[in-house]
């Protein structure tokens, strides 16, 4: 499936969620250690925004993608929208995915930074819903494409900055949850 069709799916569902939290599901915990729902959001808008201006060529600032750091404003499912649709037009350039880029890391090439927009919708999206309290369950094409770069994440490439340590799941768990135990997360 085209990449930025996954993408486009992936941050609208994002944006749906957001709809649907309410006033004090934004202060309820999330998953993401220490940190609020809304900050979890922030945090993904955040890295978005920051993610695209690598891919435009600047060299942003990683503090942008604090928790604390304002992005949603009142209307958090519009700046997940806003920052989606940035985010699809900069993949669509052509040979982007193919280019490599300075950030996150040296030499990144588009395709990973594309994955790990992806990724950050669907897994992030998960932590503001089960935060919230809320149902998520992303379609079978976005677990997918989750899980596949998700198993790249081994060894060297797997920052434990960034990824708890693996959460054993059952044989028989469903894709969704073996992906969410891939990236250190108890679903």
């Amino acid at each position: 499936m085209d990449f930025q069709e996954l993408l486009s799916r992936a941050l609208n569902d994002s944006a749906d969620l957001m709809d649907r939290v309410s006033a004090t599901g934004w202060d309820a915990p999330s998953p993401c250690a220490g940190w609020t729902v809304r900050q979890t959001a922030n945090h993904f808008v955040g890295g978005l925004e920051f993610l695209t201006r690598v891919v435009e060529g600047e060299r942003p600032d990683f503090s942008s993608m604090r928790p604390e750091v304002d992005h949603l404003g009142r209307n958090p499912a519009d700046a997940v929208r806003a920052a989606g649709k940035h985010v699809v037009t900069a993949f669509g350039v052509p040979g982007v995915l193919e280019q490599t880029f300075p950030l996150p890391i040296p030499d990144m090439p588009g395709r990973g930074i594309a994955n790990i927009c992806l990724l950050e919708a669907v897994v992030h999206g998960w932590d503001m819903a089960k935060g919230a309290g809320l149902a998520y369950q992303p379609d079978e094409d976005l677990v997918v494409a989750v899980r596949a770069y998700a198993d790249t994440l081994t060894g060297e490439r797997r920052n434990p900055k960034l990824f708890a340590p693996v959460v054993p799941t059952p044989p028989d768990a469903d894709a969704f949850t073996a992906t969410l135990g891939q990236l250190g997360r108890r679903a």
